[in-house]
């Protein structure tokens, strides 16, 4: 199956109005008991079987995690840029690590996670095994390794340390080194630090406001969809 025929096509990448442009993922719009029944799914969940026992338990505890339809997402913005490399920022267990580098098969690209807990060593370990070639760690503060890298992502996506200070500099970090024309994804965006730092730092001189969950805001909170409640996606200028 290629890539145009993969949960989302690239018409959702074309200008809705003057302003903004707003991918869609059609996951979005399925019923979500229908769609983990897919074989799109069960493509992007290809070695969950391995993850599963290691975070089981209390051998490696979770700290929260994405869900389905936002990793989902992730797949999809991957499919139609034909993203080449994708940073994450907040591993956990490996859920929305594990979709995004089977999506990244099809695009030949490259995951590099940054994760400051090293409690996570066995799912990083596991991902390394399952994905050799297209997976990468970094150990340590994100606020501190992720400006001691040089090149540019296709897409970040922050599930990071929800405090505010931290939050802002992850931002801002990843708006420094995405490529032109490069998204930034962001998780968790209502009811917490994570919605209050993008409302005082993201600008719409910097990005095109794709898809928002946060409320409160007439700008921000514009192409908010139900669906995919608390992410936020923007596209660099």
């Amino acid at each position: 199956m290629n890539t145009e025929t993969r949960i989302i096509d690239k018409k959702t990448l074309e200008l809705t109005d003057a302003d903004f442009k707003v991918p869609f993922t059609r996951a979005a719009g399925y019923d979500i008991s229908k769609l983990l029944n897919t074989s799109q799914y069960q493509e992007l969940s290809e070695g969950f079987s391995h993850l599963y026992p290691l975070f089981e338990g209390d051998k490696v505890q979770p700290e929260g995690g994405t869900g389905s339809v936002v990793h989902i997402y992730l797949a999809s913005l991957i499919y139609v840029t034909h993203a080449q490399l994708v940073y994450e920022i907040g591993m956990d267990v490996g859920l929305a690590s594990l979709r995004m580098l089977n999506a990244l098969k099809i695009t030949e690209g490259r995951l590099r996670s940054f994760e400051y807990d090293s409690r996570k060593a066995p799912i990083a370990d596991k991902l390394k095994e399952l994905f050799p070639a297209s997976f990468e760690i970094v150990w340590g503060d994100s606020t501190k390794t992720l400006p001691e890298q040089t090149d540019q992502p296709d897409i970040v996506f922050v599930d990071g340390c929800h405090h505010y200070e931290y939050v802002i500099q992850d931002i801002k970090n990843s708006l420094n080194l995405l490529k032109p024309g490069g998204f930034l994804v962001i998780d968790d965006v209502i009811g917490s630090e994570v919605g209050q730092a993008v409302k005082d730092l993201i600008s719409e001189e910097q990005v095109h406001w794709f898809l928002n969950g946060v409320g409160g805001d007439r700008r921000l909170g514009r192409y908010s969809q139900g669906h995919l409640p608390g992410l936020a996606v923007f596209q660099k200028k």
